[in-house]
């Protein structure tokens, strides 16, 4: 079966009917079409030939095999990286904002911004009202819990905890994922706490 490749863009070709300006293609003999979509057409040193199938797009043709550069390579781990990354950002902020578990008092408290904020005027509250006051703290699955002080610092000290840990987490898989040599196999699913959400599973 005869394929014309067009030479200003030998991704496309003609098979049927041969073109009228044949000195703006070069001829492939292939022996039928899934040959053709097994292969790629390449002219490396002006000379046309076609190949076995380039596996990606960053790849290119170096005379006898499918290489990707040092540059390219750089930029397509870079660009992985920042990828997983991303999802580890995430998967951070989830777990940060998620609620944390406070063992004292057995209840879910909000960890989110609002949730910090509320405990903020509670400890401002303490401050200035002394410790012997008691304060009520609508926990995640929307209960009140009546806390004495020492009961607020474990709460406290449970979202402040949470936070740490989470973005030291993060912070180890972003070195772990900088020496990966596949990206995008890199597991980054382990140290992570559970969610209030997650908890009703």
């Amino acid at each position: 079966m005869k394929v014309y490749f067009l030479k200003s863009d030998v991704s496309q070709f003609i098979i049927f009917p041969e073109p009228e300006n044949l000195e703006d293609y070069f001829l492939a003999e292939v022996e039928d079409e899934s040959e053709l979509e097994s292969k790629s057409a390449v002219v490396f040193k002006g000379k046309f030939r076609l190949v076995e199938k380039c596996p990606s797009e960053d790849h290119e043709w170096n005379g006898k095999s499918w290489v990707i550069s040092k540059e390219k390579m750089t930029a397509l781990l870079t660009e992985q990286r920042e990828r997983v990354f991303a999802q580890i950002v995430t998967k951070r902020d989830e777990c940060v904002n998620g609620g944390a578990y406070v063992e004292r008092i057995g209840k879910w408290v909000d960890s989110d911004e609002k949730g910090r904020a509320t405990l903020v005027e509670i400890k401002a509250d303490f401050d200035l009202n002394g410790k012997d006051n008691t304060y009520t703290l609508i926990c995640s699955d929307n209960t009140a819990y009546t806390l004495n002080f020492d009961e607020f610092k474990s709460v406290w000290d449970a979202v402040k905890t949470l936070k740490e840990k989470m973005f030291e987490n993060a912070y180890m898989h972003q070195i772990l994922l900088e020496q990966a040599e596949n990206p995008l196999e890199y597991d980054w699913s382990i140290g992570w706490s559970k969610t209030y959400e997650e908890s009703k599973n």
